[in-house]
């Protein structure tokens, strides 16, 4: 039988699950997704490992094919995820730096720079993007300023998604929603904005040429079908980020749909054929960006979700934690158990009046719940 391959890098998983031609879920995979402090003087600089990314999707898809027969095939397989984060590869595709994680605070420098110089209407003129501390530009900004050697090295910057495109096929590709989040994006052409890059100090040479989601990138390596189990040339189309590959999977491709995605994330968003900048959506907030529907483009506003609740459970969870460790169910069950204890409203525990918090990622605007009513 014929079967796809979807293939997920998120935040806190990897994923790879085998579907039937009718879209049902057949067989899968998984592995947990680590960010580390690879600092010990900055324990708030995050970074993912690409060995560690590359191992764990592609041991997920391993795990996903044993689950079909020999004689079964993948006809086609597309890379999803959560984008914005970056690698830099040299001439023979060796990474030369982690990936800079989103939840990582060092670029905050490179942040007040870009408001200053460049600002926020000329990048969402431009990009579509209100400017966040994570925004991709900004990862490239800070390894010249701050690692210049290795900066030197670097021949391309690939988006997550990408870079297992590229240790699936041997090739350098992007679409226009990966692209989109690095800020350098022109979404009127869908090409590489030469003013971007000029104020950014970075050569075009740097970036794969952007394309529509759902082209064909190439064929796996017989590298990468050992790695995966995949047989060699099995055809990988571009994907793209998470969020909007879900929200063509969920259908919500024509205007005046909207669609609540809740993730690590949580967007909503709403398809529009005619991009709109005006001002007015730019000071709610909200971002204007190509969307995988073909022609389409969008417009949502979001903030962090689930990994607030990640942080609680890591930072506040001590009690859950330790009956969890004594065979009491696990983390998530006993937090669950303690919110069904405790009556609605602040209950003036200790825990609610936790001033300090870790640094989250911001955007220029908070005020996009207003813009959705």
């Amino acid at each position: 039988m014929d079967y796809l391959l979807g293939i997920d890098v998120g935040s806190t998983s990897m994923k790879a699950l085998v579907y039937d031609l009718d879209g049902n879920v057949i067989s899968q995979g998984s592995r947990p997704t680590e960010s580390i402090a690879n600092n010990p003087d900055h324990p708030n600089w995050q970074v993912y490992m690409p060995d560690h990314i590359w191992d764990g999707i592609s041991s997920a898809i391993h795990d996903a094919v044993q689950g079909i027969g020999q004689q079964d095939r993948i006809v086609a397989a597309a890379v999803t995820g959560l984008g914005a984060d970056a690698v830099p590869v040299d001439e023979k595709g060796i990474p030369v730096y982690p990936f800079i994680n989103w939840i990582c605070t060092r670029t905050t420098p490179q942040f007040e720079w870009w408001l200053k110089n460049v600002g926020l209407e000329k990048t969402f003129e431009i990009t579509g993007w209100q400017p966040f501390i994570w925004s991709t530009v900004l990862r490239f900004m800070w390894l010249q300023e701050n690692e210049p050697e290795l900066a030197k090295r670097v021949h391309k910057w690939l988006i997550v998604e990408d870079f297992v495109n590229f240790k699936l096929t041997g090739k350098y590709s992007t679409d226009y929603t990966d692209a989109s989040p690095t800020l350098l994006l022109d979404q009127r052409t869908l090409q590489w904005s030469d003013e971007m890059l000029k104020l950014a100090g970075l050569s075009k040479d740097l970036f794969p040429v952007p394309q529509r989601s759902g082209e064909l990138i190439g064929g796996v390596t017989s590298e990468a079908a050992k790695k995966t189990g995949l047989a060699p040339g099995t055809p990988i189309y571009q994907g793209g980020h998470d969020y909007l590959v879900g929200a063509l999977a969920a259908g919500a491709i024509s205007p005046g749909m909207f669609l609540d995605v809740t993730g690590t994330w949580e967007l909503v968003i709403t398809p529009t054929r005619e991009p709109k900048w005006t001002s007015e959506i730019r000071e709610l907030g909200l971002t204007v960006e190509a969307h995988s529907a073909p022609g389409m483009y969008c417009i949502w506003g979001g903030g962090t979700a689930a990994s607030m609740l990640e942080w609680y459970k890591d930072q506040l969870g001590t009690e859950a934690h330790r009956r969890a460790a004594a065979g009491d169910g696990n983390v998530w069950s006993n937090l669950m158990k303690e919110a069904a204890g405790s009556p609605p409203g602040q209950t003036g525990s200790s825990s609610c009046r936790i001033s300090m918090a870790p640094p989250a990622p911001t955007s220029t605007r908070g005020r996009w719940a207003r813009s959705w009513g």
